[in-house]
């Protein structure tokens, strides 16, 4: 897990924790979790752009756009 706020640090290196986690890890997937605020979605940005670079290794990336909607959606079902 990565958490990283694109205003608040670097871009290029949370790009580079990306990377190196995927690639110690051979994984061959990704899920990316943000906020409703429109900085969050450099990360969407980020990881696309770090799967297109990378040659050579195919990688799925799942996004999801509004963590806290979904977290709320559960909420509501779990309190019905």
């Amino acid at each position: 897990m990565i958490i990283g706020c694109p205003p608040l640090e670097d871009p290029n290196r949370i790009m580079d924790k990306i990377a190196l986690i995927m690639k110690e890890t051979k994984a061959r997937s990704v899920e990316v979790y943000t906020m409703e605020v429109p900085c969050c979605h450099a990360i969407h940005m980020m990881v696309s752009k770090m799967i297109k670079n990378w040659k050579g290794y195919k990688v799925q990336a799942l996004y999801h756009a509004s963590i806290i909607r979904e977290v709320r959606a559960l909420q509501a079902w779990n309190n019905r």
